[in-house]
């Protein structure tokens, strides 16, 4: 389509309560909408033209298509941050973006500070010369799931939570794999969507549940949330039943860092070294209800029996170690290929020396070590081999 425009909503939109004028700037310009992960649902994502979550080569590759072929791509209160841009692997052309959040507006590379954020939305929204553009041709948002028989999967966990979720819940992730495996998770109504995509801090989903369920108490919580993180911040469940809280609380047991594993750990020897924990009985403990669950209709009735409780539950999602969403191993697949070259690299520059390598593995030299720091800002302990000194 010649002359595309598409939107990319992110947290300030939430932030400044603009999401009813985004909505209806979106509709009178028959626009796709797709957001960040930090911005997941400030958009409703059962919008007929909300396409769903971008994050680069990290992301569904139908919605980063639209986005970086946009001719006209229009950020909404958006950071450009690691985990927002896919690990850095976005190809977004500055010529052919606005951006305008609270810090500034910038238009291909011009930049204008001191301009409202809202007022600039809202002032595009009463302009009189927007076009309208035909809006049948998107396609909206489609979770990369499917259900599964016999044993759980990654899969069949989000098939089965957006089967789940209504317009009164309320879901909060951790980061890792259950923050990843959102952006195949189809919320309603509303802002209804919370993630630690900014730092990327672990043990966020459970304090996290108190945060939610104290600050909208009119929608049930759902929380997403890995073994290990769970178990950083789990002691929180007395918190919750200190509060008379009742969030629901999805632990997905791989027994490991699945995330780190995934991206390039699989030595590490804490890896292997993970505590075996029945996080049911950890749940009746601190007085909540616990479950099993290890098949997909375990997991719906869990849920339903859940969904009635006065008090917290917990279902313990035993699931394979191996076993991951379609986004994290979109991720993975980006790291080993990553870390192929930057190996090939290094093995070049140090049999040759920089100094008697010609321009092009000079460059690749650079390149790699560009890319050893941005993994490293996510694997911990993550070590590049030895190479040449730089000159």
């Amino acid at each position: 389509m010649p002359n595309r425009l598409s939107f990319l909503v992110d947290v300030e939109v939430h932030r400044f309560g603009l999401q009813t004028q985004v909505v209806e700037l979106a509709e009178r310009l028959g626009v796709p909408v797709c957001s960040t992960l930090l911005g997941k649902s400030a958009f409703p994502e059962h919008h007929p033209q909300y396409i769903g979550v971008y994050n680069g080569e990290a992301g569904d590759p139908r919605v980063r298509d639209i986005v970086e072929s946009s001719d006209c791509l229009l950020m909404l209160g958006a950071f450009l941050t690691d985990i927002n841009l896919g690990m850095f692997t976005a190809n977004i052309d500055p010529c052919r973006t606005v951006l305008a959040n609270s810090e500034r507006v910038r238009i291909r590379h011009h930049e204008y500070s001191n301009v409202e954020f809202a007022s600039f939305v809202q002032e595009l929204c009463q302009s009189p010369d927007l076009l309208h553009r035909d809006p049948s041709w998107i396609v909206p948002m489609q979770p990369r799931v499917q259900p599964c028989d016999g044993l759980l999967t990654m899969s069949g966990v989000l098939y089965e939570l957006n089967a789940f979720i209504d317009d009164e819940t309320l879901m909060v992730t951790d980061v890792g794999d259950p923050m990843f495996a959102a952006t195949d998770i189809k919320t309603h109504e509303g802002t209804s969507f919370l993630c630690p995509a900014y730092y990327a801090s672990m043990g966020f989903a459970i304090p996290g549940a108190v945060g939610a369920a104290l600050g909208d108490p009119f929608r049930r919580v759902v929380v997403l949330v890995g073994d290990g993180a769970f178990l950083m911040t789990g002691m929180e469940l007395l918190t919750i039943k200190r509060l008379g809280l009742n969030p629901i609380i999805l632990v997905l047991n791989n027994r490991g860092y699945t995330s780190l594993r995934t991206m390039g750990h699989q030595q590490a020897t804490y890896l292997h070294q993970f505590p075996e924990v029945d996080f049911a009985q950890l749940a009746t403990t601190f007085g909540g209800v616990g479950f099993v669950v290890e098949t997909a209709e375990q997991l719906r009735l869990a849920l339903a029996k859940a969904k009635e409780l006065p008090t917290f539950s917990v279902l313990d999602i035993r699931l394979r170690p191996d076993d991951v969403s379609p986004a994290l191993q979109r991720l993975g697949d980006l790291f080993a290929q990553r870390l192929r070259v930057n190996e090939s690299t290094q093995a070049i520059t140090v049999s040759k020396g920089l100094d008697d390598a010609d321009d092009e593995d000079r460059l690749a030299f650079f390149r790699a070590r560009i890319k050893d720091r941005c993994i490293a800002k996510i694997v911990p302990n993550f070590q590049p081999q030895q190479s040449a000194p730089l000159p």
